[in-house]
């Protein structure tokens, strides 16, 4: 990917992580601060692509910009707000077993 294209995707996951903070559910890995909705869409693009979003060819960075719009709208639809400390006042089931 050339230079400006870049710039123009990694400016539109900035734009993305501030629309998406406060939606991410949380998670007990980051309990005191909350999740990174920055290193979150990095990896969504890494996962959904299959490289980093500066290894994409040129090509796909109208996918890349829609892709990420799609993952904004579903986390604000599908989420809701949630505070850093909103899971540590109750009891959450995280799923685990003691197997």
């Amino acid at each position: 990917m050339n230079e400006a294209n870049r710039k123009l995707v990694y400016g539109k996951i900035q734009e993305a992580g501030d629309a998406m903070t406060g939606y991410l559910k949380p998670h007990r890995f980051h309990m005191k601060k909350g999740r990174n909705p920055y290193a979150h869409m990095g990896l969504m693009i890494k996962c959904h692509f299959g490289a980093s979003y500066k290894d994409l060819e040129d090509t796909e960075v109208p996918e890349v910009l829609s892709y990420i719009d799609n993952m904004v709208r579903y986390e604000q639809r599908n989420g809701r707000r949630y505070q850093s400390a909103d899971f540590r006042s109750k009891k959450v089931d995280w799923g685990l077993t003691d197997d």
